[in-house]
């Protein structure tokens, strides 16, 4: 580890990966708010991060609240607001030039104790390079 800091939300750990290439890396974890417009903030810091890195291998690890399709949250309902903080997620990852990793194994990331709702809100975002 060369470096590390900590903003808000979110923690930054930059050093070098030693297994076989010496790879340097940036490692954000993030613990995101449950409101959209606060979510938007952190994005946009860890957007604005990325910028900076030059060439370095990037992974966020994320509980983001957020989804990227309706289909990743099942409610009781669907909340019409759902629709902006999808595209603003989606957004966000594109900006960033980010990749998505699938889950495996596994539907959902995160379920309410009644079994009726659930959500992948929990990511690994790497950078495309």
């Amino acid at each position: 580890m060369s470096s590390s800091f900590n903003v808000n939300n979110y923690s930054v750990i930059r050093g070098e990966w030693k297994f076989g290439a010496r790879i340097r890396v940036t490692i954000v974890n993030v613990y995101s708010y449950d409101s959209l417009r606060e979510n938007k903030l952190v994005w946009d810091d860890i957007s604005e991060l990325w910028k900076h890195q030059k060439k370095k291998a990037c992974c966020v690890v994320w509980d983001f609240n957020s989804i990227t399709r309706k289909e990743e949250r099942k409610d009781l309902i669907f909340v019409s607001d759902y629709n902006r903080e999808i595209s603003s997620f989606n957004n966000f990852i594109e900006k960033s030039k980010l990749l998505d990793i699938p889950i495996v194994d596994r539907k959902f990331t995160w379920y309410k104790l009644n079994g009726l709702v659930k959500s992948i809100i929990d990511r690994i975002l790497v950078s495309r390079d």
